[in-house]
């Protein structure tokens, strides 16, 4: 997948008059897509030929979530044709998928090749950045008033879904979607299984205070090899008794088991107690590490937990990233090609965090 240089970047993040141009621009980043190209190979028709190939649906589909439109939206065909939609001969203009054929790649093509796409995405991001900075945090997608399936939230007054995003400099990476009142804290481990195995270059990791759980400290750590920073409410308690001493005792205790190291770095050892179940001693020594920190480390990432939200912001002014009017039969096929939309819309304007 190609990741645009930083010179090459939009500088006005803005969707409102998306034009020809820039409408090639996403064109290019999903043909860059080793994933859709190879989908489209391997579903080439017996007979005959496609009419419309996958790269073309996607960028139209990408297209008609940034203006809102319907499946049966009249559009210029300066833009089909930047779309890379087929020519016909006979009428001289370019081609329109019908909403049919529209419906059936995102209920039933998009989901088959999404979690390649996906996975092609964050390697392909995470390759290109030296440096990495991650964080997490929800973000609400507001349902209708009268919606049935979406609860009301009293933190925000309205009825609504959440998406839980891991970000990495700026960069939506990946994200599970919850109802308006379920538990942030459960879903930080969904995510980072959600991320490459071995990632390198990790600076740190930042969340929202909703994260801040003794097994979510462990889980980071024992991922990203860094120390969660979180936004930790006021009266939460230091535990004087979890210091690195009573690490190094429980550690030692596990002297029968296999993969014990007795000269084993402190990092392993903490690694060692998550694996072997210890997911709680080690949260609460971590958790006393963060809470630790001075004022000005903490501002620094307090201003990095920021970002989250801004890009958040953004996610919202380029598209409806809500939940407004999707059917339920379609409602996860449309969140899923939502946030891919954020993640393309991502590479190509100028990004919020440089490293």
């Amino acid at each position: 997948m190609l990741v645009f240089n930083i010179k090459d970047r939009i500088r006005a993040r803005s969707t409102k008059k998306l034009n020809d141009k820039g409408i090639a621009r996403i064109r290019t980043i999903v043909e860059s897509f080793e994933s859709i190209q190879r989908y489209d190979r391997q579903h080439e028709p017996k007979r005959g030929k496609r009419t419309f190939s996958f790269v073309s649906l996607v960028t139209f589909c990408i297209y008609l979530e940034i203006m809102g439109l319907t499946y049966d939206a009249d559009i210029s065909q300066n833009k089909l044709n930047a779309m890379g939609m087929p020519y016909d001969k006979v009428s001289r203009e370019y081609r329109h998928p019908s909403p049919a054929r529209i419906s059936h790649f995102i209920n039933h093509e998009w989901p088959l090749m999404s979690n390649q796409v996906s996975s092609e995405y964050v390697n392909s991001v995470l390759k290109a950045l030296p440096e990495k900075r991650f964080t997490v945090d929800s973000t609400p997608m507001e349902a209708s008033r009268y919606s049935l399936r979406y609860n009301y939230s009293p933190h925000y007054e309205i009825r609504m879904g959440k998406c839980h995003i891991i970000m990495c400099n700026g960069y939506p990476l990946v994200c599970t979607f919850t109802d308006a009142n379920a538990s942030d804290s459960l879903e930080l481990p969904k995510l980072l299984d959600l991320l490459p195995s071995h990632i390198g270059g990790v600076k740190e990791f930042t969340s929202d205070g909703a994260y801040a759980s003794f097994s979510n400290y462990s889980s980071v750590f024992n991922r990203l090899n860094v120390v969660m920073a979180s936004n930790i409410a006021k009266h939460s308690v230091f535990h004087d008794e979890r210091t690195l001493e009573y690490i190094e005792g429980l550690y030692s205790k596990q002297w029968k088991e296999r993969d014990y190291r007795p000269k084993a770095t402190p990092a392993s050892k903490l690694n060692f107690l998550t694996r072997k179940g210890f997911e709680k001693p080690v949260g609460m020594f971590l958790r006393n590490l963060d809470m630790s920190r001075g004022k000005r480390i903490s501002n620094i990432y307090a201003k990095s937990r920021h970002v989250c939200e801004t890009v958040h912001r953004a996610m919202k002014r380029w598209m409806n990233f809500d939940v407004r009017g999707l059917r339920k039969e379609s409602d996860s096929q449309r969140k899923s090609f939502k946030f891919f939309t954020a993640q393309v819309l991502c590479t190509i304007f100028d990004p919020y965090v440089e490293c």
